[in-house]
């Protein structure tokens, strides 16, 4: 039988419309599927001045999920361009040296009277924000529309690789106990955690990993990632971090050591299209080895190992790159290093109980641990310092 036909909306909306809609808290994010924001300050000014041209801009999709009473509307594809157009009406950042003028519209005037906004200066010239402000936003609405049947246009939509990494596709809706752990993890080590998977478009900037002139959210430098060496920024905005972490978890988890290959990990999320026996397998395994240790556990496990690594740095005064590589490594991310360290303290902390009674013996056993001959032991040196205690 054929799915029924779901009503699809296409309109342009004026871009003082989508600004009073976004004050109205009119639009949400779902973090189950969509990514943080990511665009650079140069992406944003470059889209703006494609609107200011008259330039056509690729259509923002929303949804109208079913059972939502509040009259949100689900943002499926085009968060990035959304965020740039608000945060710009916003004075967030300028376009050719000039920040919109606030006068322009009733809604930017009243917020401007009563002091909510700011007006930057210099401000930029009266047509160009008139062309803007009356710039007709083309929008689809996806009426009436079911989650699944949400989750997989997003997929779709993205599904070319070009505008989401791999990772973020493979954890786009996923809902499954590995995919769900994953996740958590990764946003509680990057700081982005929240309450909700739904926030209003407002809310993203808060959680966002920040670059240079965006003064919102969470700086890229302070992440524990990129602070410590282990990924750079553009992999932290590419979602490497949730796959190392998706990485990590697998091995934590699982009764044999398990292979760490692309394929494994989309079995993993679910995400192998068409799914055969042996992903199925794979999924259900990983699935019920989560359940079995039950995710909060798994969740406090990371978390131990994670302690012991910032108290160890935090000893040493070093980032983790420093510790390893003392003398430098040319400034390359160090992410493999830190997966063979990691796992090997999962083993002693959590599987054999240890707790650390050397800290400063086992810090000399990890400096310059970086070279290949003396990093082959480093596991060896670490078992040594760490002794068993009664008390866990």
């Amino acid at each position: 039988m054929a799915a029924a036909q779901q009503e699809l909306i296409v309109r342009g909306e004026q871009v003082e419309r989508v600004f009073i809609n976004f004050k109205d808290n009119k639009y949400v994010v779902n973090r189950q599927y969509q990514r943080k924001l990511i665009w650079t300050i140069e992406e944003k000014q470059s889209f703006i001045d494609s609107i200011i041209q008259g330039f056509p801009i690729p259509i923002i999709l929303l949804a109208e999920p079913v059972g939502r009473q509040d009259g949100t509307l689900e943002i499926i594809d085009g968060m990035q361009r959304m965020n740039a157009i608000t945060s710009f009406i916003g004075n967030d950042f300028s376009v050719d040296g000039g920040y919109f003028d606030l006068n322009t519209f009733a809604t930017t005037k009243d917020l401007l009277d009563r002091q909510v906004i700011e007006q930057k200066t210099p401000i930029l010239d009266r047509d160009r924000c008139l062309a803007i402000a009356s710039y007709p936003v083309p929008l689809s609405i996806y009426e009436a529309a079911h989650r699944e049947s949400v989750e997989e246009v997003f997929r779709r939509i993205n599904s070319g690789g070009r505008q989401l990494s791999r990772q973020e596709l493979r954890a786009a809706g996923a809902t499954g106990a590995f995919a769900e752990c994953v996740r958590k993890i990764s946003a509680r080590v990057r700081g982005d955690t929240s309450n909700s998977d739904l926030l209003l478009l407002s809310e993203m900037r808060k959680i966002s990993i920040t670059n240079r002139e965006l003064d919102y959210g969470i700086s890229a430098d302070s992440v524990f990632w990129v602070s410590n060496g282990i990924l750079t920024k553009d992999q932290l905005r590419q979602s490497r971090d949730e796959e190392m972490v998706a990485d990590l978890v697998a091995y934590m988890v699982s009764d044999e050591p398990v292979a760490s290959r692309t394929e494994l990990f989309d079995d993993y999320y679910g995400a192998t299209f068409p799914m055969t026996a042996n992903s199925t397998a794979r999924f259900d395994a990983i699935d019920q080895a989560i359940r079995k240790r039950s995710p909060e556990l798994v969740d406090l496990d990371y978390q131990r190992v994670q302690d012991v690594l910032i108290l160890l740095l935090g000893q040493a005064k070093t980032t983790f790159t420093g510790l390893i590589f003392p003398n430098g490594n040319g400034g390359n991310p160090v992410p493999r290093y830190f997966q063979a360290v990691f796992l090997a303290l999962h083993e002693l902390v959590v599987k054999k109980g240890m707790v650390v009674s050397n800290s400063t013996g086992l810090i000399a056993r990890l400096l310059d641990c970086g070279k290949i001959s003396k990093f082959k032991t480093a596991g060896d040196g670490a078992r040594r310092i760490v002794a068993r205690r009664s008390t866990l």
